[in-house]
């Protein structure tokens, strides 16, 4: 979900014209975010191909800019299947975990 978020963009209306990084957006536009691009900016996310589940824990998402991660949106207009998409995950992985064995394909150590 952070590299292929289910909602590539979403769209916010500027209530109030602004400057946003030397572009003067008057009110009532219609701004774009490219949320597929957001998690892959380093400034956030440093080596952001790499497979790394210790990016979220709680220790990286409390150094996290809040909205560097947004596979749902945020804000008052988010995802209303977002919370519901979470928990079927999690219950996808519990039944799976709890019906399988799962052994490495490598016989290394790892530390």
């Amino acid at each position: 979900m952070r590299l292929l978020p289910p909602v590539p963009w979403t769209a916010r209306i500027v209530k109030e014209a602004t400057d946003f990084a030397g572009h003067k957006l008057p009110a009532d536009t219609t701004i774009m975010l490219n949320i597929i691009g957001c998690p892959r900016d380093p400034k956030h996310w440093p080596d952001p191909t790499r497979f790394d589940p210790d990016r979220f824990s709680a220790e990286q998402c409390a150094k996290r800019h809040p909205y560097a991660f947004l596979p749902f949106s945020a804000g008052m207009r988010n995802c209303i299947g977002g919370r519901y998409a979470m928990m079927v995950m999690k219950t996808t992985l519990a039944a799976l975990v709890s019906r399988y064995r799962v052994d490495p394909a490598l016989k290394k150590k790892f530390s």
